[in-house]
């Protein structure tokens, strides 16, 4: 149900689990999940609950930590999510005992980065990023990530348009990652290959940002019409 985004129906089954205790064995794992419906349901204060009764039961998984973080992000509650994740890196940041403790530090530092950004703190996003290409330098999210935060604010271009190609050569079909590029060969001048780029991206996700990209290319092109 969850993969076929029917999350309602699928926190009502996950709940009757938890409920009649079908899986002791695997609570904390039930709930991880029922805080996932219940969040994407937008049944916030139910999924903040569910995912701090996983962290409750298995306080050792930095997983289900990661999840309450998430779940008071989709919330918008910054604050909340910001300390999480903090809490998160300061308790298993330098554990290395598996690499699946390991994704999920990856992942805390991205959503880490967004967090600060939106509340307007550039440095810091920038900084956690960097942390994630130390120790993953090739990981496709942080470099268009990276990248596009340099090339909005016209720094570092050459070198972000060049992390932008490298996330688009490990993930040709994402619209976000041709739509940085796109973006970097505009600010270039670039303008046929922005344009290039930018449609690519729009055949995937017609979304605001990347039309008025693509809007802006075909300006340049001279192609007013498009």
């Amino acid at each position: 149900l969850l993969g076929n985004d029917e999350h309602a129906r699928a926190a009502k089954v996950l709940q009757k689990i938890s409920d009649d205790k079908l899986l002791p064995d695997r609570a904390a794992l039930v709930q991880y999940f029922l805080a996932d419906a219940l969040a994407m349901d937008k049944e916030d204060t139910l999924a903040i609950h569910a995912a701090k009764r996983a962290v409750e039961i298995d306080p050792a998984n930095p997983l289900y930590e990661s999840r309450l973080a998430w779940v008071y992000y989709h919330a918008s509650d910054l604050a909340n999510a910001r300390r999480s994740y903090e809490e998160l890196l300061a308790r298993n940041g330098d554990n290395f005992k598996n690499s699946a403790i390991r994704e999920v530090i990856r992942d805390t530092r991205l959503a880490l980065s967004n967090v600060a950004l939106k509340q307007g703190h550039f440095a810091a996003a920038v900084e956690t990023l960097e942390q994630v290409l130390d120790e993953f330098p090739e990981d496709a999210g942080a470099l268009n990530d990276l990248g596009y935060l340099w090339m909005e604010r016209g720094i570092h271009l050459h070198r972000g348009v060049s992390m932008a190609e490298r996330a688009v050569a490990a993930q040709p079909g994402n619209p976000s990652f041709r739509d940085s590029l796109g973006w970097g060969y505009y600010q270039l001048g670039r303008y046929p290959d922005a344009a290039r780029q930018l449609s690519l991206a729009a055949e995937k996700e017609s979304s605001g940002v990347i039309l008025d990209h693509l809007g802006d290319a075909y300006l340049k092109t001279g192609d007013g019409a498009k």
